[in-house]
């Protein structure tokens, strides 16, 4: 479910691309892969593949990178963290714009930070326990070097001091989330808001249940 008619949902279009930019699909309702495929010259094959897409069921809403290079593309000049850390990324783009509703992971109901990254990494095979950002905080090893598809964390983000929020790193100082007010998006940890909050990054384990 797309979050589109809150009013600061404008001011994140340009920033975020929140509408059909050069390159990508958003998934329209009743469309699928073949009709997709078809109307691109694209084959489905190749779509799946440049999404991981884990089957040829969609989502309206999703985005879809069509041809080869990559909108955002703050991880593909980066070391993975784990063998399908790409594939987590690029099946999360696919869902930017999601609404964010707390305790909930499908992304046709919504989705919290933790549950939006339960889905992700489910959906690529990956063996993830549904818990909280403390959750997975207090399970990963604390790295200060992080590389594509770790995780990083945050506290004090709902005026406590427990680690509370919990994001996908990219590269180049990028990270893929979900929030309250945005749905899931891309953000900049040098910003001025995430610089204070930043708690730490946390090395991903292949195996996390």
């Amino acid at each position: 479910m797309r979050s589109t008619t809150e009013k600061y949902f404008a001011q994140y279009q340009a920033e975020y691309k929140t509408y059909t930019p050069k390159g990508e699909h958003v998934v329209q309702n009743n469309e699928t892969l073949k009709s997709i495929s078809d109307n691109y010259g694209v084959s489905v094959d190749t779509i799946k593949k440049r999404n991981a897409l884990p089957t040829e069921s969609l989502m309206q809403g999703q985005y879809l990178q069509i041809y080869s290079n990559p909108l955002y593309p703050f991880y593909t000049n980066q070391e993975a963290s784990y063998d399908k850390a790409y594939d987590v990324i690029k099946y999360a783009y696919t869902l930017r714009g999601f609404t964010y509703v707390f305790g909930e992971y499908d992304p046709m109901i919504g989705m919290d930070c933790s549950g939006f990254i339960y889905w992700a990494m489910k959906e690529q095979g990956i063996s993830l326990k549904r818990g909280s950002a403390a959750d997975y905080h207090s399970l990963l090893p604390k790295i200060s070097d992080p590389k594509a598809g770790d995780f990083v964390f945050f506290r004090d983000t709902d005026l406590s001091q427990e680690i509370t929020h919990v994001g996908i790193y990219l590269g180049d100082g990028r990270f893929i989330h979900t929030t309250r007010n945005t749905g899931v998006h891309i953000s900049d940890l040098t910003s001025s808001y995430f610089t204070q909050k930043f708690e730490s990054f946390g090395q991903v384990q292949v195996n996390m249940d």
